[in-house]
């Protein structure tokens, strides 16, 4: 959902990775 973000804000990505993950 937000590969080319990874490159850019590997942060960004594991904040919303953790808040996707909950319900």
């Amino acid at each position: 959902m937000g590969n080319r973000s990874v490159q850019l804000k590997p942060a960004s990505v594991i904040k919303c990775t953790q808040l996707s993950s909950k319900p």
